[in-house]
C-alpha cells in the first residue's frame, strides 16, 4: 500500500483554488513501462496551514455559450457576488506546481456549498520516474477520495491523468493534494484542473476514475448506457468482461453525444496489475470494432473540448454502446422488399425480384447470419455486423462505378435477422424483353452480402430493375 503521511510544513505551501462513420483507433501491441512504487497506507496528521490571499475567478453560465463573469477577487472570507437562482454554474481553473522529491506534497484548499460538485484532474510531469498521486481530504485531513495509479508510459502516452470528484453534502471546506510517491523534479511541473459546479444534479457521478468505474452487464445484445458530460474535466468510466468462447470475434464499441459544440470520445484501458491500477490505453475513438483478448477491459469516456472551448450551455448527453460480436461462418439472402416490388419476374436472365424505378429506388435485402457450434450445426448470430453492395451490370459495362455501386450495413438482431435497405441510382435501360403488349427496359443487379469479419460468408443473389416500358 502507498503510504501518505501528511504534515503542514513550510516545504507544504497552500494555494486557495482559483475557480475560474469510425475514427482512428491505436491498440495495443507497444512496450510499456510501469514505475513500482511502495505500498499505499493513508496516515494523515494535521499541523499547520499556510494561507494564500487572493486568487481571481471566472464563471461560465449554462444559460449562455460563453458568458463570463467579470474577474473578481476571492479571499478566505468573502464569496463571488453569484445571482441567487437554480440554474448550475461551473467555475474553473489551473494551477501548476513542483515537488521536489518522494513524499512531498502541496495542499489546495477550497471551500464547498452544499450540493457543489467539485472535479479535480492532474497532469503528472513526463519523467517516466514520477508518480504523484491527486487527493482530498476533509477539514479535519480525514480522506475522503483517492487517485493513485501506478505510472504506466509507453513511447506514445503519458501515464494516465489523475483524476478525483466530490459532491458536498454541506458547507464544507475540503483539501485537494497532489502528493509525491515516488521521485520529483526541480524543472517539471504538474498540472491541476479543476472545476466547480454549483446546484449540481446528476445520480451517476462521481465516477472520475478507474475505482469507480461502473460495471457494464452485457446481454446478447450489448449494453447501451445514456449519461452527461458535466464538465471538461469530467471523467466517466466504466468496467466491462469480454468473455472467452469459440464464437466470440470482436468488440463493438459506438459513442455519440447530443450537443453541436462538445464533443466525446472513448478511450479502452487494460489493467496492468491486480493489486492497484496501472492503466494502459489499448485503444481510442468515437467507434468501431476490435479483437480483444478476454479479460477484463475499462471505458473513460471524456470530452474533447478544453476547459476554454466548452460550451457549458450545451451540456452533452452521451449515448455509449458496447457489444460483443461473434464470428459469422454462414450468410443468408431470404427476401427482398420494396414498393410494388414484384417476386419471380421470368426474363432471360432468370427469374428474379424486380423494382420498378417508376415507383422507388428503394430496396430491403433481408437475410439471416449464423456460426458453427462446437457440434458442427448452425447457430443464428446476434449483433453480427453484415455489410452489402448492390453492383448494376448495365453501369459496369459502361465504366461507371459512381453509378453502378450502392452499400450499406446491418447489425444482425438477437435472432441473428438482418434488414439492409439500399438506395438505387438511376437505371440505364440497357437490356430489353418484350412481354404481351410492351417492352421492358432494365438493368440486372448483383447483390452481395457478407460478415465484416469473415469475407468467406459470403451470400450473392440478383434483382431486376426495371426503368421502364414502351
Amino acid at each position: 500500500m502507498k503510504k501518505y503521511i501528511v504534515k503542514m510544513v513550510a516545504l507544504c505551501s497552500t494555494i486557495f483554488l482559483s475557480l475560474a462513420s469510425q475514427t482512428n483507433n491505436i491498440w495495443a501491441g507497444e512496450s510499456y513501462k510501469i514505475n513500482n512504487t511502495v505500498a499505499k497506507n493513508y496516515e494523515v496528521k494535521y499541523e499547520n496551514i499556510t494561507k494564500l490571499d487572493l486568487k481571481t475567478e471566472k464563471q461560465l453560465s449554462n444559460n449562455k455559450i460563453k458568458d463570463y463573469l467579470t474577474e473578481q477577487v476571492k479571499t478566505q472570507n468573502s464569496e463571488v457576488a453569484v445571482e441567487e437562482d437554480s440554474t448550475s454554474k461551473i467555475y474553473y481553473g489551473t494551477m501548476t506546481g513542483k515537488l521536489s522529491k518522494t513524499n512531498d506534497y502541496l495542499m489546495y484548499p477550497a471551500k464547498l456549498s452544499a450540493g457543489e460538485y467539485l472535479q479535480a484532474k492532474l497532469t503528472l510531469p513526463t519523467d517516466p520516474q514520477i508518480d504523484y498521486d491527486l487527493l482530498l481530504f476533509d477539514s479535519s485531513l480525514s480522506l475522503i477520495k483517492s487517485s493513485d495509479y501506478v505510472t504506466c508510459t509507453t513511447s506514445e502516452m503519458a501515464t494516465l491523468d489523475e483524476s478525483i470528484g466530490y459532491i458536498a453534502n454541506k458547507d464544507e471546506t475540503v483539501y485537494v493534494c497532489v502528493y509525491s510517491v515516488g521521485g520529483g523534479s526541480n524543472t517539471e511541473s504538474y498540472t491541476l484542473d479543476y472545476t466547480i459546479t454549483t446546484n449540481f444534479s446528476d445520480s451517476s457521478e462521481p465516477n472520475e476514475n478507474a475505482k469507480e468505474a461502473i460495471d457494464l452487464s452485457m446481454n446478447e445484445m450489448g449494453a447501451n448506457v445514456s449519461a452527461k458530460l458535466n464538465s471538461p474535466l469530467d471523467n466517466d468510466w466504466y468496467r466491462f468482461i469480454v468473455k472467452e468462447g469459440d464464437s466470440y470475434d470482436k468488440v463493438r464499441l459506438n459513442i455519440s453525444s447530443s450537443s453541436t459544440t462538445n464533443g466525446c470520445k472513448i478511450e479502452i484501458y487494460k489493467n496492468l496489475v491486480s493489486d492497484y491500477y496501472a492503466m494502459l490505453r489499448v485503444g481510442y475513438g468515437t467507434g468501431g470494432e476490435v479483437a480483444l483478448d478476454a479479460g477484463t477491459y475499462y471505458i473513460r469516456v471524456v470530452s474533447t473540448n478544453t476547459v476554454d472551448d466548452f460550451n457549458a450551455g450545451d451540456i452533452p448527453t452521451y449515448k455509449l454502446s458496447v457489444s460483443q460480436t461473434t464470428k459469422v461462418d454462414k450468410i443468408t439472402i431470404t427476401d427482398y422488399s420494396a414498393y410494388h416490388g414484384t417476386e419471380n419476374v421470368d426474363y432471360p436472365e432468370g427469374k428474379f425480384y424486380r423494382v420498378d424505378q417508376s415507383l422507388t429506388n428503394v430496396v430491403t435485402v433481408k437475410g439471416r447470419a449464423y456460426y458453427t457450434d462446437e457440434n458442427g450445426r448452425s447457430q443464428p448470430i446476434a449483433n453480427a455486423t453484415i455489410i452489402g453492395e448492390v453492383k448494376d451490370q448495365q453501369w459496369e459495362k459502361l465504366n461507371r462505378p459512381d453509378m453502378s455501386t450502392v452499400t450499406s450495413t446491418a447489425v444482425t438482431d438477437s435472432n441473428g435477422y438482418y434488414e439492409m435497405t439500399f438506395y438505387l441510382k438511376t437505371a440505364v435501360g440497357g437490356l430489353s424483353h418484350f412481354v404481351t403488349v410492351s417492352t421492358h427496359h432494365y438493368d440486372l443487379m448483383d447483390v452481395t452480402i457478407k460478415a465484416s469479419s469473415n469475407d468467406k460468408a459470403t451470400a450473392k443473389s440478383k434483382f431486376y430493375y426495371l426503368k421502364y416500358c414502351d
